[in-house]
């Protein structure tokens, strides 16, 4: 018979009651959840330790684990029975569409139906779920009895979940996302207090028309009428972005949050935030041509402890959807209390704080920024199986970034660079006093941009080009004599330079200036644009330049 799960407050009593040393009160309560028999026996054997008992650095015993299989599961009738649970325990949850890429097409239905009659299983809006000391015991005993069998496992449903995410219609996206988040739990992929989310009864959607003024009271309600106002603007502009978790059969949204999908400077002028987003952009890292950026946006959960919040659940799916599928973001963003609560599980998914703090309605907020181009997707996905095969914790997959914002280390830098535009101009300008000397060139960041592959990974030809192309230009002869005599043709000095162009020296150090800004300003729309230079473009380029030159 299935009894009702014991609170917080009765769990504490029976520890106590049964004399456990407080040091071990939360993990025999994590283990054996609420359920009754299974926080006896575990408690019991906490209690007197030994070789059947609990030791102090976090296990249950081998033999407590078999006797807690006999006396919560009992006898299985057959291999394909135990494989249905080691998958449902493995999983969090599963669905007969987990079943069927595991067991085959055959037995997916009957162990389903099977599973779906026991006791000891819930059925949740993501699908079945065991009981908490069941799941432990099952697991347990998988790892104790076939360790290689259980990794291996773990790497197919890993497979299976991360393939789901990339192929399936986005909704759908969401839900493979919630599992993959479960199938990670023993590294506290989300705060320990969520896991309570995935026994509620609710479903989540994308949110309707009808839904509006809910949803806007809710994002009042939790980060004051300015927020509201802002969100007012988005609903407007991009409804679909809105996702809320309604109770079901049917009701209005109880949680919500948005992902914003920008393409460049969209909603900078509306929305100080995002304005905020933007000006991060700009200086850590700007977008490419066809790139677009993500933006998680309006946590809204009056109803929930903020370390347990359905909205928060809501955004960290969407992050692993957006980030995983083919075609995601080149930058991912979340604007959070700036509080500390959600800072660890952030940084699990690759999202440092930024600089960039304001209050809205009375509360800190932050944003939190990566840089998907730089700790892309695959990046973190590998650090989740490391976890598991023992090459690493996947606590901390983004050890390669440092500092706010990510600012990159070279060892972080994808194959063809990410510069922000101070750094690209540093560089143009090392390049080009480095154009007769191969072995300064050669380490030169400019080699990982666009524009160096472009020109076929050339970078002296592609930085000779730029200083002959100044000669077209309107007001570029002075500039370009000035950067052929010093960079191309290698003069000595830049009195002697002066010279052999027959003009003082504080003219040639000016047009040797302009020279180098109008190449770093040329190459820099070709690296963030990749359509080359447009009509018009360097005719203002002169224009802005003369004028400065005239003041």
């Amino acid at each position: 018979m299935k009894l009702p799960a014991l609170n917080a407050e009765e769990t504490t009593k029976v520890l106590g009651d049964q004399d456990v040393p407080p040091p071990l009160h939360v993990p025999v309560r994590e283990f054996a959840g609420g359920n009754p028999l299974a926080l006896s026996l575990v408690a019991a054997a906490a209690r007197t330790g030994g070789e059947a008992g609990w030791s102090m650095d976090g296990g249950v015993s081998r033999r407590l684990t078999a006797v807690l299989f006999h006396r919560l599961v009992g006898s299985l009738p057959t291999e394909q029975h135990r494989r249905t649970l080691q998958v449902t325990a493995r999983a969090g949850t599963v669905t007969e569409e987990l079943l069927r890429a595991e067991l085959g097409a055959g037995a997916a239905a009957p162990s389903f139906a099977w599973l779906r009659a026991q006791p000891w299983v819930t059925a949740v809006g993501c699908g079945l779920l065991l009981d908490e000391a069941v799941r432990n015991t099952v697991e347990h005993d998988a790892r104790w009895n076939d360790p290689d069998g259980f990794a291996a496992l773990h790497e197919r449903l890993h497979d299976h979940l991360v393939e789901q995410i990339r192929t399936v219609p986005f909704d759908r996206a969401l839900d493979a996302a919630g599992a993959l988040h479960r199938l990670y739990r023993d590294i506290t992929v989300l705060p320990p207090a969520h896991e309570g989310t995935a026994r509620d009864s609710h479903e989540d959607e994308a949110c309707k028309p009808v839904d509006e003024a809910t949803v806007l009271g809710l994002i009042e309600d939790c980060e004051g009428p300015e927020s509201a106002k802002n969100a007012r603007f988005w609903l407007h502009h991009q409804p679909e972005a809105f996702r809320g978790r309604r109770p079901l059969p049917y009701g209005p949204p109880r949680a919500c949050s948005a992902w914003l999908r920008l393409t460049a400077y969209e909603g900078e002028t509306a929305d100080p935030v995002v304005a905020a987003v933007w000006d991060h952009v700009r200086r850590h890292g700007p977008l490419r041509a066809n790139e677009r950026i993500s933006v998680a946006r309006f946590h809204a959960d009056p109803q929930e402890r903020r370390d347990a919040s359905s909205a928060m659940a809501l955004s960290l799916r969407g992050l692993v959807a957006e980030t995983v599928r083919t075609g995601g973001p080149a930058w991912v963003f979340f604007v959070l209390r700036d509080d500390g609560v959600w800072d660890g599980a952030l940084r699990r998914h690759g999202l440092l704080p930024t600089e960039h703090r304001w209050g809205v309605g009375g509360v800190l907020q932050r944003l939190f920024a990566r840089d998907v181009r730089v700790f892309p997707a695959s990046d973190w996905l590998r650090g989740l199986l490391h976890s598991v095969s023992g090459e690493g914790d996947g606590r901390d997959p983004c050890h390669r970034v440092n500092g706010t914002g990510l600012v990159r280390t070279d060892e972080a830098r994808t194959r063809t660079g990410v510069l922000s535009e101070q750094e690209f101009a540093d560089a143009v300008h090392a390049g080009l006093r480095a154009l007769r000397r191969p072995s300064e060139l050669a380490v030169n960041p400019l080699r990982r941009s666009r524009v160096a592959a472009v020109g076929g990974e050339d970078l002296a030809a592609v930085l000779q080009q730029a200083v002959y192309e100044l000669a077209e230009e309107q007001g570029g002869h002075g500039p370009h004599q000035a950067a052929m005599t010093a960079f191309v043709e290698g003069t000595t000095t830049h009195r002697a330079a002066a010279a052999r162009l027959g003009v003082s020296l504080s003219t040639y150090r000016r047009h040797l200036r302009t020279a180098v800004e109008r190449v770093s300003a040329r190459l820099w729309h070709e690296e963030v644009y990749a359509s080359g230079v447009p009509d018009g473009y360097t005719s203002s380029v002169g224009d802005r330049e003369q004028s400065r030159v005239d003041r």
